[in-house]
C-alpha cells in the first residue's frame, strides 16, 4: 500500500466510519474521495471525528463524500463540513505531523468538493445558503483566497 493510500485509510478511521470506496495510490498529487455509507440518510446528525477534537455533519446531504487531496510534496489534506455548517480542513505533513482543525468559513447546504487541482493548487466548491456556487482557492504557498462567486 502506497503512502497516499495509507493516509486515506488513516483519514477514514479518523472520521469514525467505514470506507466503502477509495481509489488508487499515488506518489504525486492525487484526489481521493471517502464515501461514508452511514451518512446516506435523510436526517442530519453530528458525528465525532475520532482522534480529533471536532465534529462533522452526517446525513441530509452532508458527509456522504469527503475529499482527501494529496499534494505533490506528500501532504494529505481532508475537507469536511463542521457542525457549524462551515467548511473545515486538517492535514498530515510528509513527516506525519498533524495540523489542528482549521475553519475555512462559509455556511453551506451540502458537501464540499474539490472542483480543480493541479499539484499544489486546489479549488474548493460548495453551495451556500444563498443557493449559489462559492469557490475558495488554495495557492501553492498554502494561502487561501477566501470564498468568492
Amino acid at each position: 500500500m502506497g503512502r497516499a493510500a495509507a493516509s486515506v485509510v488513516a483519514v477514514a478511521a479518523a472520521l469514525a466510519g467505514t470506507v466503502v470506496a477509495t481509489a488508487g495510490t499515488a506518489d504525486a498529487a492525487s484526489l481521493e474521495v471517502i464515501r461514508l455509507w452511514y451518512c446516506d440518510k435523510p436526517t442530519v446528525s453530528v458525528e465525532k471525528l475520532n482522534g480529533r477534537n471536532g465534529h462533522f455533519l452526517c446525513g441530509g446531504g452532508f458527509g456522504r463524500e469527503m475529499p482527501v487531496y494529496t499534494f505533490d510534496d506528500g501532504t494529505v489534506q481532508t475537507f469536511f463540513i463542521g457542525a457549524d455548517y462551515a467548511v473545515w480542513t486538517y492535514w498530515t505533513n510528509p513527516d506525519d505531523t498533524r495540523s489542528p482543525l482549521v475553519s475555512l468559513g462559509g455556511r453551506v447546504t451540502g458537501d464540499v468538493r474539490v472542483n480543480a487541482h493541479n499539484g499544489a493548487f486546489v479549488q474548493l466548491e460548495v453551495i451556500g445558503t444563498d443557493s449559489r456556487h462559492w469557490f475558495n482557492n488554495r495557492a501553492a504557498n498554502g494561502a487561501w483566497s477566501g470564498w468568492f462567486r
